[in-house]
This record gives structure tokens, sequence and C-alpha cells, in this order.
């Protein structure tokens, strides 16, 4: 009697509707964001800037009741980072009211590192301070002798950055910044008292 041989049956593939306890099997979701926030942090640290992150305290800051615009502010730091900084080109700006520089300037911030230093997530209106360094010393003030050199950028636009599979897991901060020589950053931190100081 001829043998049958009975054919071989395909591997069950597990889909989602056969997991009944739990995250279904196949979810994208954040479970490895861990290993992203590694790939976020590692070219920073390497090759990123070290720079001091000032935080506007909404609360304890005090605004005008009817126009809303701020009256004392209160900043919370500095936080100290290392983060990405697109080089600030100078553009001159021409008015009737004088010639004036602006230095426009980009940042991109890894969400974990601001975790590990314990800072809140930056908005629009925080303060960035960085490469205080002798030549930028000078170079920040035109030459003017000041022991707050550096670079006071104010943060202009800020959005969440590199979602994990579009899903709202993220992992850094991508964060338009300007310094005008009209109203450096600086002036909001009570750090320089006049206004004659320009970049």
């Amino acid at each position: 009697m001829p043998r049958i041989v009975k054919p071989l049956e395909p591997p069950k593939i597990v889909q989602p509707s056969d997991v009944v306890d739990g995250e279904p099997e196949f979810r994208l979701d954040d479970s490895e964001l861990f290993i992203r926030d590694l790939w976020a942090q590692e070219p920073i640290q390497i090759s990123g800037t070290d720079c001091n992150f000032f935080h506007r305290n909404k609360l304890k800051s005090k605004f005008d009741p009817l126009y809303r615009e701020p009256i004392s502010v209160v900043f919370d730091g500095p936080f100290r980072l290392r983060v990405h900084i697109e080089w600030p080109e100078a553009t001159p700006d021409l008015r009737e009211e004088g010639l004036r520089l602006l230095f426009p300037s980009g940042a991109w911030i890894p969400r974990k590192s601001l975790e590990d230093v314990s800072a809140p997530a930056p908005d629009e209106g925080d303060i960035l301070h960085f490469w205080d360094l002798p030549f930028f010393d000078k170079l920040a003030v035109h030459g003017i002798e000041t022991p707050t050199g550096g670079y006071f950028f104010d943060l202009i636009k800020v959005n969440d950055a590199g979602h994990v599979h579009d899903t709202p897991a993220f992992v850094a901060f991508q964060c338009d910044l300007k310094r005008r020589s009209s109203a450096p950053a600086e002036l909001n931190l009570n750090i320089l008292k006049t206004k004659d100081d320009h970049c």
C-alpha cells in the first residue's frame, strides 16, 4: 500500500487579533524609545555645543493683565546641556531708527538630555547661552569686555522632532533661535543693565 505523505502546514502567523491579553504583538509603540534616545544623544555628545538653558517660569513671572506683556520675568536655571547649534549668520537690518543686527540660528536639543538634568521642556521665550569663549566674549558686545560674554539667544519657535513611527513618542526638540542687537536676550536675565551694548 502506497505511503501518503501529508503536506506540511504553513507556520501560524500571530495576528494582533489573536493576542487577547496585554498589548497587541505587532503594535508600533515607544517600547524601544531608549535606543532611539541613544542615537539622538550620541552625535551630540561627540560634537555638540555646551550651553546654559534658562527656562522662563510663567507661574512666577508677572504679566500685564490687559495686554499680557511681561512686567517681571523669572527664569529657572541655568541648566547645563549639550546641544547641536546652527551657525548664526549676522543679518544687517536697516531701519529709520538705525542699523541693527539679527543673528538667526537653530538648536536641536535631545529630549533625554533635558530629562537627565531635570530641565523642563523648552518653550518660546526661553534663553540659550553658548560659546562663552574669549573670542565671542568680545564679539558679542563689539569688543566691550564683559564677564557675561558669549552669545545669548531667544527661543522664538519650538517644535518636537524625531517622532518614532509617527507616534507621539519623540526624541528631540527643534528650536529656532534669534539674537537681536537692539534687544539682546541677556537683558531679560538682568545680566547687562544697559541697552547700549550691541552684538
